[in-house]
């Protein structure tokens, strides 16, 4: 199956949540975490959809027959420190439903918000992972991510701070 993503509308807002949430719930098992109800997560994605915080910002859908098997956000930077190394583009999230992992939706939805960034001329970006979500880092990493950095949340939750100072390749996939 190839994976098109395509742009989210302000329509996909609950299928969004509901991936989201049944991905973290994987993703994070085992893991301490405050988690978001469906309906928070679902108003959280209208107001993400309805009103981008730049011109940068996106979100895409991978989907299959009205089912979001995946989803990705990005956008500028927020973190002054990782903009200033380098990395001025973020890949806010990205999430694909478990019975879909290896199927490539992931590395469609980072090629995605790869030309996303580059088209609004960022060519590095970078994102914070939960270090306890190996699964996640293993992913970036594979897909061509360095370890930049490292912090304790405000949860504190230890994060690794994973980027890519050129997201050109990213961008051909």
């Amino acid at each position: 199956m190839t994976h098109r993503p395509r742009h989210a509308a302000p329509k996909d807002a609950a299928s969004i949540a509901a991936t989201h949430v049944a991905s973290r719930s994987r993703a994070y098992a085992g893991i301490p975490t405050v988690e978001a109800t469906p309906l928070q997560r679902t108003r959280f994605w209208q107001s993400v959809l309805e009103a981008p915080d730049s011109p940068a910002s996106a979100v895409f859908v991978v989907e299959d027959a009205g089912l979001v098997l995946g989803f990705a956000a990005c956008g500028r930077q927020p973190d002054a420190a990782l903009a200033a190394q380098g990395f001025p583009g973020e890949m806010q999230a990205l999430y694909v439903l478990p019975d879909y992992h290896g199927q490539g939706i992931g590395r469609a939805l980072l090629g995605a918000c790869a030309r996303r960034l580059l088209a609004h001329g960022m060519a590095g970006m970078a994102l914070w992972v939960v270090h306890a979500n190996a699964a996640a880092r293993s992913f970036y990493l594979d897909m061509g991510a360095a370890e930049i950095g490292s912090r304790e949340s405000a949860d504190g939750q230890m994060q690794v701070a994973v980027g890519w100072r050129n997201i050109v390749p990213l961008a051909a996939r």
